[in-house]
């Protein structure tokens, strides 16, 4: 659900550039997220039938720790590939 709420925004757009394979690897990256961050540090509020989410992460607890991000990199990697993974790193 969240793969496809974004599917046309320009920064998944700009990460995600081949139109074959973007949605499938948004929805890779926002389960990641979900289950790595999120959840066991923000809210994650969804309507019954999961037609619609709200996540968030507190103003202090946004930022994804060293040690979480360097348990994600091989799903980040595989998600997004390494070039992609690198800019979007140091754009942070």
């Amino acid at each position: 659900m969240l793969a496809e709420a974004f599917a046309d925004d320009p920064v998944m757009i700009w990460v995600f550039p081949d139109t074959l394979t973007r949605s499938e690897r948004m929805a890779g990256l926002f389960a990641l997220m979900m289950r790595t961050h999120h959840l066991p540090r923000g809210e994650v509020w969804t309507t019954d039938d999961r037609a619609g989410a709200a996540v968030w992460c507190a103003p202090d607890h946004w930022r994804v720790p060293g040690t979480r991000q360097l348990r994600n990199s091989p799903g980040l990697l595989r998600l997004v590939g390494r070039d992609e993974l690198f800019v979007a790193q140091g754009r942070y």
